[in-house]
């Protein structure tokens, strides 16, 4: 047989860090330290209600230094409150929970377990809804919904927070790999492994619903693509690079807003607005960055396109 797959995890703690954003602007220092330390206070709070799932999102807490000498703010968790209040659902719908049975009526007592086969009864049903409990709802395939589907409604069950996830659930036991040990920087090292035989490949993990960092180079604390800056990169003649699999996440959508009175002339450089949606910008979260559009400026414009395999000289 094949030998076993391990896959290796490796646990970092970001530093705060007090410098002003954006890194190295040359207008930087006229930018008041407290104009500065607000802006990131408002893109914590904008994060954390654009991904309301990831709670207190501490990944984008130290990101933006917000733990550090010159800016300081707290932690927050969930909101409390919300400004929506969960609708009932209607009599008729077609209820699915992880722990559902799909030989079962698809009610709230006896819930399906299968969301394909939720749409499609809902779709020849009056009430035309799909009540999700709770849980995460693992897919084994594609959902494929058609003209038959149409005005189909899938919602929460109310005060509950289902995930659907296009993943695999993994049952491992983590060991230590190569805990403690000071490196060649005087790091302490942290990777842990585990088994996961029967498993071709792990494009993400995560681990109790957070996003793991899978033991590479360089490092990616918190599991967020950033560049590390320039002097965190290892040079292109210091190694041997197996290039990245460009079509691993299939192709990526382009826009940019090529009308004139949207420009801002700034000598070439970030004169237009542009995104990339999809294929390689699914390492972002979510998949939408201006860094991955057709042709970006700027230092940092590649950076997610994560070589995969180097080997140092």
């Amino acid at each position: 047989g094949s030998p076993p797959m391990i896959v290796a995890l490796s646990v970092a703690t970001a530093a705060g860090s007090s410098n002003k954003w954006p890194i190295r602007a040359p207008h930087a220092d006229k930018v008041p330290a407290s104009f500065d330390c607000e802006m990131r206070k408002a893109a914590y709070d904008y994060g954390r209600k654009l991904l309301p799932r990831l709670g207190s999102f501490e990944s984008l807490y130290y990101a933006l230094g917000l733990n550090g000498p010159g800016c300081t703010a707290p932690m927050r968790g969930a909101d409390a409150t919300s400004p929506f209040q969960p609708e009932p659902a209607p009599s008729g719908s077609i209820f699915v929970s992880p722990a559902g049975d799909d030989e079962g009526a698809g009610t709230e007592a006896t819930p399906l377990r299968s969301i394909q086969l939720a749409c499609d009864r809902a779709a020849a049903s009056a009430a035309r809804t799909v009540v999700l409990r709770g849980g995460t709802h693992f897919l084994s395939s594609t959902i494929t919904l058609n003209a038959s589907h149409s005005n189909l409604r899938v919602m929460a069950h109310p005060g509950e927070v289902p995930v659907v996830s296009g993943g695999v659930e993994l049952k491992v036991a983590w060991r230590p790999h190569d805990v403690g040990r000071r490196n060649a920087a005087n790091e302490t090292t942290n990777i842990w492994v585990a088994d996961v035989s029967g498993v071709d490949d792990i494009p993400g993990l995560q681990i109790d619903g957070v996003r793991a960092t899978r033991a590479r180079y360089p490092n990616l604390p918190g599991g967020i693509e950033v560049s590390p800056g320039y002097g965190g990169m290892v040079s292109e003649k210091d190694a041997d690079w197996t290039p990245p699999d460009f079509n691993k996440f299939g192709p990526v959508h382009f826009y940019t807003d090529n009308a004139s009175s949207h420009d801002r002339p700034n000598g070439g450089w970030f004169e237009h607005y542009m995104i990339g949606v999809g294929g390689l910008c699914s390492v972002y979260d979510p998949p939408v960055s201006y860094w991955c559009s057709r042709h970006p400026s700027g230092g940092g414009a590649f950076a997610f396109r994560t070589p995969s395999g180097v080997t140092p000289k």
